[in-house]
């Protein structure tokens, strides 16, 4: 019992860090939308400005999360060893992302 109240807590902590974390990164990209810095005159969004904020190699990052989930689900059909896996898969993707934020809290412009 005391493994889980452990777990339970990191968990919490987890969350809220990553909770916070990104609501400091959304209000941080729409503070620049609304001063108009995406934009190009007369409201138009300047979509090169967007994507050099953004990580480049999105899509095969994506596919290969898409191969991982995929590889998962499978290990989990085929038997019950590897239950384990989502909840810990889980919260290692929120801490890689927590670490993603306070490594590169703004972008360069």
């Amino acid at each position: 019992m005391l493994v889980f109240a452990l777990v339970l807590g990191a968990g919490i902590v987890v969350a809220v860090t990553y909770l916070t974390l990104a609501a400091r990164a959304f209000l941080r990209v729409r503070a620049r939308a609304l001063t108009g810095e995406y934009t190009a005159g007369a409201g138009t969004v300047v979509a090169d400005r967007v994507y050099e904020d953004q990580a480049a190699g999105f899509n095969w990052k994506a596919g290969l999360g898409v191969v991982a989930s995929t590889a998962v689900i499978a290990l989990i059909s085929a038997s019950g060893n590897f239950w384990y896996l989502p909840p810990l898969l889980a919260v290692g993707s929120s801490i890689a992302v927590i670490a993603a934020f306070l490594l590169d809290p703004e972008p360069s412009k």
